[in-house]
C-alpha cells in the first residue's frame, strides 16, 4: 500500500464510499460536528483534489484519507481511517506525508483541529509532539516543522511504500528510517 494523490475526477466514488463507510461518530469526529450524507457530498464538491491523499488496500478500497488546508504558514490536516485499518500506522504515515508536503511548500506549522472528545486524534497529535490546547469542546494541535526533522527524529528518505512491521502487525512508512542516537 502506498500514499497516493487523490483526484476528484478519478477518485470521487472512492471518496464517497470511504466517507459512507464511516459511522456517525467517526463522521462527527472527522468534520467536527454532525454531518449528513448530503453534507459530505457538498464537502466533496468543494474539495481541492490537489491537496488530498489516500491509501488504497489490495481490493482498491480507499481505507485512509487525508485532506489538507493551507493558510499563511500553516497546513491543517484532516484524516479519516476505516475501522478495520486503524492502529496500523496509516494515520501516522499520512501525517508524515503531510509534514513533508508542508516543508516543500515552505510552511512552518502542521495543525489538526478536532473535537475534544476525539481521543485517538488527540493521542496521535501528542505522540508526534504537537502541543494540544482544548477550548470549549474543541482541540487544536500544532507542530512547528524544521527542515531536517519530523516528529522529533532525524530521518533519511529511501522509499514511500507502506510495509508491515514484522512483530506488531502494524504498518510503517519505509521511506523514512529513524536515525540511531
Amino acid at each position: 500500500m502506498a500514499i497516493v494523490p487523490l483526484h476528484l475526477s478519478r477518485d470521487r466514488l472512492a471518496l464517497e464510499t470511504h466517507f459512507a463507510a464511516l459511522d456517525s461518530e467517526d463522521l462527527r469526529y472527522r468534520f467536527c460536528g454532525s454531518i449528513k450524507p448530503a453534507g459530505v457530498i457538498r464537502y466533496l464538491d468543494q474539495l481541492t483534489a490537489a491537496h488530498s491523499y489516500g491509501i488504497f488496500n489490495s481490493s482498491l478500497a480507499l481505507v485512509a484519507v487525508c485532506q489538507l488546508a493551507q493558510s499563511a504558514g500553516d497546513l491543517e490536516v484532516g484524516i479519516s481511517v476505516l475501522t478495520p485499518f486503524r492502529r496500523k500506522g496509516f494515520a501516522m504515515a499520512l501525517l508524515d506525508h503531510s509534514a513533508r508536503y508542508a516543508r516543500t511548500q515552505g510552511l512552518k506549522t502542521l495543525t489538526i483541529h478536532s473535537l475534544a472528545g476525539n481521543m485517538p486524534m488527540r493521542s496521535l497529535a501528542r505522540r508526534i509532539g504537537m502541543s494540544v490546547e482544548i477550548l470549549e469542546g474543541e482541540a487544536e494541535g500544532r507542530l512547528r516543522l524544521r527542515a531536517d526533522t519530523i516528529f522529533g527524529e532525524r530521518l533519511c528518505t529511501t522509499s514511500r511504500a507502506l510495509h508491515p512491521l514484522r512483530r506488531s502487525g502494524r504498518w510503517a512508512v519505509i521511506g523514512y528510517q529513524i536515525a540511531e542516537h
